[in-house]
């Protein structure tokens, strides 16, 4: 997410955060409709190579944490890592994606971009996915849950 925020942030001349800015694109829509897409799909297969080879992400990989079967500890099974990854992108990147595509392609009225609202829900969800854990007696995000996977300190 980070990653594609920063290349958003070249779309535009002003700093972009969590895909709203308030600034004038730099590049034609269709180009940043098609890196965007580009960008999701990158991000979902990312997703699935890493931690269907190692168990994490570099991200995870730098916080110690891997995720694994629930229940039993084992590896992810390759449709448990395809489920995880496809939720985590149903929950928050085709939210903000709609937006960034809305907008690239929507015309803005008295400064106010339609897609926002979608990248806002990206981001509610995102927050709601991440903090889930806080609730769950097991420690499972939403992703986590409908892959039956668990993320667990590596020790």
């Amino acid at each position: 997410m980070a990653i594609e925020m920063l290349v958003g942030s070249l779309f535009y001349s002003g700093p972009l955060a969590f895909g709203m800015t308030g600034h004038t694109p730099d590049m034609s829509a269709t180009v940043r409709v098609i890196i965007g897409v580009s960008f999701s799909i990158l991000g979902l297969l990312y997703a699935v190579w890493l931690i269907g080879y190692r168990g994490q992400t570099v991200g995870m990989k730098a916080m110690g944490v891997i995720a694994v079967r629930a229940g039993t500890g084992q590896p992810l099974s390759g449709r448990q890592v395809w489920i995880r990854a496809v939720t985590l992108f149903l929950l928050v990147s085709l939210w903000t994606q709609m937006g960034f595509i809305i907008d690239a392609y929507g015309k803005a009225s008295r400064g106010h971009r339609p897609g926002s609202a979608l990248s806002f829900i990206g981001v509610a969800l995102a927050l709601v996915t991440y903090l889930w854990p806080l609730g769950s007696p097991s420690n499972q995000t939403l992703q986590d849950k409908a892959a039956g996977s668990v993320v667990l300190v590596k020790g």
